[in-house]
């Protein structure tokens, strides 16, 4: 993997407004089989709606010209922790992951560390039906 062309922005978003990586809801959904209960056109407005409905920010990830990472990027009241940063949903393209998703983890942080919110977290996928959530606190572990 060639770093150099790897490039990452981000856009606050408003509830309502288009969520600008829709051309990545495919190829989601074709690497999660557990998603495969509906429809491919229902899981896409089931994610675009859902995104859209949202105060966020969205992480978008670029090799060269080509989008291949979004991470989205919600301030959330946790049932579990409370005010707390939260990784919503995340999909980086076979071939690009582990720097590409690490860098949504870390903005995750700064976003915490920005809005004096405490948490952060992300859902990290362990195989076909499997999630461990991660809680971290934005000072230490």
């Amino acid at each position: 993997m060639d770093y150099s062309k790897l490039r990452v922005e981000w856009n606050c978003r408003s509830i309502g407004e288009e969520f600008t990586a829709k051309e990545l809801v495919r190829p989601g959904w074709e690497t999660l089989p557990e998603a495969w209960c509906t429809t491919y056109q229902e899981f896409y407005d089931r994610v675009v709606t859902g995104i859209e409905a949202l105060d966020r920010m969205e992480l978008v990830g670029y090799n060269g010209a080509e989008l291949v990472a979004v991470a989205i990027l919600v301030i959330t009241d946790d049932i579990h922790v409370g005010p707390c940063v939260t990784v919503m949903w995340n999909f980086v393209k076979p071939g690009h992951r582990g720097k590409l998703g690490r860098a949504a983890i870390r903005c995750a942080k700064a976003l915490a560390q920005q809005h004096k919110v405490p948490m952060y977290c992300f859902t990290h996928r362990k195989g076909e039906g499997e999630y461990i959530k991660v809680y971290r606190r934005v000072h230490g572990r």
